[in-house]
């Protein structure tokens, strides 16, 4: 059966995920007696409480996650390797030798070294490693509110696997772990409206799966226009192991005639042409590409990979975004008449968001 297309419209802001991976060698027992969901939780609160942030609760939908990859990966085949499971989940991952840890011990190989190499005033990790201190800043992400975590036995007498995920994810570029969030307060709205905040501003989610950024932006960026669209996009397919997208001319051709078409309303109305297609709005002038493109990959943490389904708002530009099938991208941006805003499009060939099927 031919598989059909869902339509998906616009915008929100962030960048990319960073993972690490711990191993730690030992085969003594901490001797703590603590259920393994409070151990857990009891030791990453304890971390958070040092830099002032809100304690994390235990969540059973990604203790399950956890608990499913971590006996896929200490099975015969799985080789207790430190392998991400690149699923919709931020992730620490934990290898000692023998039996007996507990989870105090797991968190404290995460945080105990890596919190002195983390450098808040530059935020960034001390050393030649970029990650190296990659598990300790998702252990105190503020924006991180859940945790569930697992423990296996490898096979064969290979040691101890752990595994912790964690919702929302944390280790985006350029975001402190621990900075206070800087949100806005908005009045109730009706019941078919929803609200979101994003980095760009505030942004409010309309019925139709189309988001209206009405904040104004905080500075576009510079360097080459195509670059600028591609950049973002090509970074976050690249860590989930993706082909690069290619400009296409053609494909470009056919944003700006849309583009243009919709100048006199920039309504956030699909072309429904034979591409894929991302739509973005935002009031006043001076938006880039990529504050676009950085929009729609915010969609990340709603994105449930075991489900295939979006949860808590709409997921759908990025999924486009990392359509593995997709090869190609064009876009456009124009200045809405009247002053009405900055209208950004872009279409993706072959297109992507088919139902019942993954993205990647």
């Amino acid at each position: 059966m031919a598989s059909r297309r869902l339509p998906f419209a616009a915008v929100t802001a962030v960048l990319l995920l960073l993972h690490g991976a711990a191993d730690a060698k030992s085969s003594s027992s901490s001797g703590k007696t603590k259920s393994l969901a409070s151990g857990f939780l009891d030791a990453h609160n304890a971390a958070r409480r040092q830099v002032g942030v809100p304690p994390l609760r235990w969540d059973e939908r990604l203790a399950s996650y956890a608990a499913r990859y971590a006996a896929a990966r200490s099975g015969a085949g799985g080789g207790c390797a430190l392998v991400h499971s690149h699923g919709p989940y931020g992730e620490n991952l934990f290898h000692g030798s023998g039996v007996g840890w507990a989870p105090a011990d797991v968190v404290a190989a995460w945080v105990s070294r890596e919190r002195a190499l983390y450098d808040a005033a530059s935020n960034s990790c001390r050393g030649a490693d970029a990650a190296a201190c990659g598990h300790y800043t998702q252990v105190v992400w503020r924006r991180t509110t859940a945790v569930g975590c697992a423990l296996a036995t490898c096979a064969g007498g290979r040691g101890t696997y752990g595994v912790c995920s964690y919702n929302p994810p944390g280790n985006y570029v350029g975001v402190r772990p621990s900075a206070n969030p800087q949100l806005s307060i908005l009045p109730p709205m009706a019941s078919s409206t929803a609200i979101a905040l994003a980095l760009l501003g505030i942004v409010l989610l309309l019925p139709g799966n189309a988001f209206v950024v009405v904040a104004y932006p905080r500075g576009g960026g510079g360097g080459d226009y195509r670059m600028q669209f591609l950049g973002q996009q090509n970074a976050a397919r690249a860590a989930m192991g993706l082909p690069a997208l290619v400009w296409d001319e053609r494909v470009a051709g056919y944003a700006r005639w849309y583009a243009e078409s919709r100048r006199g309303d920039c309504a956030l109305v699909h072309s429904s042409g034979p591409y894929g297609e991302n739509l973005f709005w935002g009031s006043g002038t001076g938006w880039s590409p990529a504050q676009a493109v950085g929009a729609w990959l915010a969609e990340q943490p709603r994105y449930n990979y075991w489900s295939n389904s979006c949860y808590g708002g709409m997921c759908g530009h990025y999924t486009q975004i990392m359509w593995r099938a997709t090869r190609r991208v064009g876009c456009a941006m124009v200045a809405c008449y009247n002053g009405r805003g900055t209208f950004i499009t872009c279409n993706y060939d072959p297109p992507g968001n088919y139902v019942g099927m993954r993205p990647y």
